[in-house]
């Protein structure tokens, strides 16, 4: 899309959403960062993209399953901006009890 402008090449949610599965189930070590990183990109482009809760909520299940030993404290300040959001009045990005447990469930204790 960068290179050709080609709207019908630009990246949307469901984009964005395919590769922050993938990252979030992939070992690799640097998935996390990735996935935490395209998160970031989405919020930077919201005027195409708009980040919402299931996006975030992957990148906080991709840092529970890392074996990252500052993964709590990663999902939890993308967690405290989930709340922020949502506090500001984004209701797209209300953390979910889904978003609470994705931690947990690989050992991350939010």
């Amino acid at each position: 899309y960068k290179e050709t402008q080609n709207p019908r090449l630009q990246p949307n949610v469901r984009t964005y959403s395919s590769l922050l599965t993938a990252y979030s189930r992939t070992p690799h070590r640097s998935s996390p960062t990735k996935a935490e990183a395209l998160l970031q990109e989405m919020q930077q482009n919201s005027e195409h993209v708009k980040a919402n809760a299931h996006t975030y909520t992957m990148v906080i299940q991709c840092w529970g399953r890392s074996r990252d030993p500052a993964k709590a404290q990663r999902a939890l300040k993308i967690l405290k901006t989930m709340r922020e959001l949502y506090k500001q009045g984004d209701r797209d990005v209300k953390p979910s009890l889904v978003t609470y447990n994705a931690g947990k469930i690989e050992g991350c204790l939010l």
